[in-house]
């Protein structure tokens, strides 16, 4: 019973540690470390600085506003030195709405292999679903805003001994919001906002001898990100701020976020676009190529977010997107 016990509060520590430092691209999701995992291919080549520069796949929905109708195809690979992977495949499409308005609808999964936890003779596997929501609406000549919620997110993480269940974590959102703004202060120079709250219920159950018992808990995310961006010749540089928490409705503090991430795109040719930043300390690289309408971007980061991953080991993340427009 004591094993059984020491084994059901092993996997809602890593099991959430799991959620938070994967994510997903849920724009209101409880899980603070994706909000700052770099939603787009752009962004995680940048540093993950992107709440200045209008990137529509950012998850900031103020940057909705292109003028044009796109969709993309993406996909995240994340491999840990431990043997954990993950990937995330998402379809996002935006839509405006005249001059002034648009909206995008992004459809996400995350999923895992099953995993052999370090120390036990028992696999973990992750997997998510979700769906978000993003409205953009100009406010001014020089001013955006938007808002953004996500009505499914769907996470089931297991633990098993071979063919038999040991636990199960179902998280489901309750409620929450993503908001955002960009704005124009100058030629060439822009700000931007983008600042999330969210509140999720978590129901762990674990097999014992005599059935399940079951737990709930209640967590609260709230982040804020303000950043600022410069356009030099062919040089972009941006920068971002981001400060936040992940505690228990209890007040129970889960993780804590503050840092910098800054990084710069340069155009070195026609169709042929460089990035590169630092992500709270780790460097970042991308790339971003054009063959007319389709757009194809790659970045790459490794050891993100290294204190709160400690027991999947060092991370490598790569990000493909592919964007067609019209």
């Amino acid at each position: 019973m004591l094993r059984l016990l020491l084994l059901t509060a092993l996997v809602a520590t890593s099991t959430f540690s799991i959620a938070q430092g994967l994510g997903t691209e849920s724009y209101a999701s409880a899980h603070l470390l994706s909000t700052v995992q770099c939603p787009s291919a752009e962004a995680m080549g940048r540093g993950g600085a992107f709440a200045a520069v209008q990137d529509p796949w950012s998850g900031n929905p103020a940057h909705l506003i292109t003028g044009e109708e796109a969709a993309i195809l993406q996909r995240i690979d994340y491999d840990f030195s431990a043997g954990f992977e993950a990937d995330l495949r998402s379809v996002k499409y935006l839509r405006q709405l005249g001059r002034n308005e648009a909206v995008m609808i992004n459809v996400a999964k995350l999923g895992s292999n099953q995993w052999l936890v370090p120390g036990l003779l028992a696999t973990l596997e992750m997997d998510e679903q979700d769906v978000s929501i993003l409205y953009s609406r100009r406010m001014g000549q020089n001013w955006t805003g938007g808002i953004a919620v996500a009505p499914v997110m769907n996470v089931d993480i297991s633990l098993a001994m071979g063919e038999l269940p040991v636990a199960k974590i179902e998280s489901q959102p309750m409620y929450g919001l993503r908001l955002g703004i960009l704005g124009k202060i100058a030629e060439g120079t822009s700000i931007g906002g983008q600042y999330d709250w969210y509140k999720e219920k978590s129901k762990l159950t674990a097999q014992t001898e005599i059935g399940s018992i079951s737990t709930e808990d209640k967590y609260i995310s709230e982040i804020l990100r303000v950043g600022i961006a410069q356009q030099i010749g062919r040089a972009l540089i941006a920068a971002d701020y981001v400060n936040g928490r992940l505690e228990r409705s209890d007040g129970l503090s889960i993780t804590k976020l503050n840092g910098w991430h800054f990084g710069a795109d340069y155009q070195l040719a026609p169709n042929l676009l460089l990035r590169a930043g630092s992500a709270d300390g780790q460097f970042t690289y991308g790339a971003e190529t054009h063959f007319g309408a389709l757009v194809i971007k790659f970045s790459s980061v490794r050891n993100l977010f290294a204190d709160q991953l400690a027991s999947f080991g060092s991370m490598k993340a790569e990000h493909l997107t592919a964007e067609i427009s019209w």
